[in-house]
């Protein structure tokens, strides 16, 4: 069976999000306690969090795969 090409197109941006999940895990700021640094941090995981929401509504499919 192969993949549907939405499907497919899906797969690759949940990938590219757990990338960027993984970035901000091992980001570290030196100055944790300067509030731009916080709040710099609090928008790049505010972003993402948004594309990880939307990527969840998208990938509610009917048919996963063709025959």
């Amino acid at each position: 069976m192969k993949p549907l090409e939405q499907v497919h197109g899906w797969l690759s941006r949940v990938q590219e999000v757990e990338t960027k999940v993984e970035k901000l895990k091992e980001e570290e700021y030196p100055e944790s306690r300067c509030s731009k640094s916080a709040y710099k941090l609090g928008k790049k995981v505010s972003r993402t969090l948004q594309e990880v929401r939307s990527l969840r509504k998208e990938g509610d499919f009917k048919d996963v795969a063709q025959p």
